[in-house]
């Protein structure tokens, strides 16, 4: 094993190890965690504005900086694109994280050297210290892993100052940040913009001969994708390795590659062991809308073990792996100070939080409860109200296991997509301004398939509805693709198929509340959704006679 293998090999080791130490005795990272944050926010303009002068106790500085918003920060970020300094942190912010939000607006959460040597960079050798120990890795090369939790791409600029997702980025900063064997491997670099397919086979043709033990992703669609494209694609990937055949002089490589080329030659269907034969793991989120993704996992890769990957956001890490339990991670108490809001205490979960309503701190949850989270991060995003909602399902040592729930203004997240009624408002609203003498009562169901999808159903009161329906359908696809940044994306990488139209006869969706309220469901309860939890609504449809299109077609 080369040097610098061994030296990465023993960096994770070290930083999953202290990770569990922390779980261990939480309280002193949590008091280690506010100095540095209280240091970082010296003399900046927020610190001005809100008073922190002699702020000393973590109670002080919840009286002082109100439970927030992300547009409460839109003015600070603002001023950090105008190019002033020292706003939200003394750490210079060499460049921001982007996400299309749960509004379609886009986000900008600034990363600091600070925050990227000290918190995010370490972060990733605890978890990935998790994943090498349960593959029982002691040595290591580049070839043992297939890395597709992120890519090396260059963002674009925003004022001089580099934008792009957490899982894109052009390269590592020296000292503690992230830096992984494979950084410069072919595979997982490119300087070209290529499509989502034309990358998945490049990645397969230079990866198929490795020795890969362990795929890592942060959405599990992604590697059922690989899976795919795989098989779908496989006359390009089997002649891509014939041309490296032609190409090699290697004898090993040469050998290699006339085993892989006889073992799938005969395959109707190729999964990822039969390329991989050594594969032991695979890493991708577990919770919410994640988890139906593992039967096809285990299609994908079968008798592989999934272990989760760490819940992050673009704001912040908030749970790191630290065993292969399925059940979510321990809360990642060193990367930010965290605070939760029983949910049950809530009258409308998805209402913004006030300013100064009252948080608990990890060692007052309860298992089995569910908790908002409002978190702060050295990056310079203070009490913010992430409206993420996550469960407590256990403990590990003195820190509380949680499992990522979903979000509490969200409806619905297949592969990260995070669509909220906004959302599907703004898409149906655009698409049927003009059209319709009034906007019709429609709602946005979830399908589940493989690849899931959205099913839109609108009552067809008008007859424009009807005579135009597939045009609809097109148009609905495009203006929600426009709202949302990530569908858009998720459909191009055909993780998402196209939404789907199902028309309903005028009155449909009263009749459905009558039936509700029949079967027990009190009145004041019954409330129109613009997205729905579940298909659970479509099938009513379907069963009543209220569609005016075969929904069990389109919903198949």
């Amino acid at each position: 094993m080369k040097e610098e293998n061994y030296a990465f090999l023993e960096k994770c080791s070290k930083e999953y190890l202290a990770q569990l130490e922390r779980c261990n005795d939480p309280g002193e990272t949590v008091e280690k965690v506010f100095l540095d944050i209280m240091d970082q926010l010296e003399n900046t303009v927020f610190y001005h504005d809100h008073k922190l002068e002699g702020v000393n106790t973590l109670g002080e500085f919840k009286r002082r900086i109100p439970i927030r918003s992300y547009n409460d920060f839109d003015c600070y970020i603002d001023l950090i694109l105008r190019g002033a300094q020292n706003v939200l942190s003394k750490s210079t912010c060499f460049a921001f994280y982007k996400t299309s939000g749960t509004s379609g607006k886009s986000k900008y959460i600034p990363s600091t050297y600070h925050w990227r040597q000290e918190y995010r960079g370490p972060a990733l050798y605890a978890q990935w210290g998790l994943y090498f120990k349960l593959i029982k890795a002691k040595s290591l090369a580049a070839e043992h892993v297939l890395d597709i939790s992120w890519a090396r791409k260059k963002g674009e600029p925003k004022a001089g100052i580099p934008i792009y997702s957490i899982t894109s980025r052009p390269s590592t900063l020296d000292g503690n940040d992230w830096n992984p064997p494979w950084h410069d491997s072919n595979w997982f670099f490119s300087d070209k913009d290529v499509g989502h397919t034309e990358a998945l086979v490049k990645m397969l043709v230079e990866t198929a001969i490795n020795d890969v033990r362990v795929i890592v992703s942060v959405n599990p669609s992604k590697i059922v994708s690989l899976y795919e494209t795989l098989n779908s694609n496989l006359s390009e990937v089997t002649h891509g390795l014939r041309v490296r055949q032609a190409n090699e002089s290697d004898s090993q490589v040469l050998s290699k590659i006339d085993l892989l080329l006889e073992r799938i030659s005969d395959r109707a269907s190729v999964t990822l062991t039969d390329l991989w034969p050594n594969l032991d793991l695979l890493v991708c989120w577990r919770s919410a809308s994640a988890g139906k993704y593992i039967q096809w996992l285990n299609h994908a890769a079968p008798n592989v073990p999934v272990v989760p990957f760490s819940t992050v956001g673009t704001e912040g890490i908030v749970s790191i792996p630290v065993d292969s339990s399925a059940s979510g991670g321990a809360l990642s108490i060193d990367q930010g100070l965290y605070e939760f809001v029983d949910i049950d205490s809530l009258g409308d979960s998805a209402a913004s939080l006030s300013p100064d309503h009252p948080t608990l701190d990890y060692s007052q949850l309860e298992v089995g409860k569910r908790y908002r989270l409002v978190m702060s991060q050295a990056n310079g995003i203070y009490r913010y109200d992430t409206q993420d909602v996550y469960k407590v399902v256990g403990w590990v040592g003195k820190t509380p296991r949680i499992d990522f729930v979903g979000r509490s203004n969200v409806g619905s997240s297949f592969t990260g997509e995070k669509l909220s009624e906004d959302n599907i408002y703004q898409a149906v609203r655009k698409t049927l301004n003009g059209l319709c003498e009034k906007l019709p009562l429609f709602s946005c169901i979830p399908v589940w398939a493989n690849p899931p999808h959205y099913v839109i159903t609108v009552e067809a009161g008008d007859e424009a509805l009807v005579e135009n329906h597939a045009a609809i359908e097109r148009r609905l696809q495009e203006q929600l693709c426009a709202v949302n940044e990530e569908y858009a994306d998720k459909c191009s990488s055909h993780r998402l198929e196209p939404l789907k139209l199902v028309l309903l006869q005028p009155g449909a969706f009263n009749v459905i509340n009558k039936i509700n309220v029949n079967n027990g469901i009190s009145s004041a309860q019954v409330k129109h959704l613009w997205i729905q939890p579940n298909d659970r609504l479509l099938k009513l449809f379907e069963s009543h006679g209220l569609s005016m299109t075969d929904t069990a077609e389109d919903a198949e």
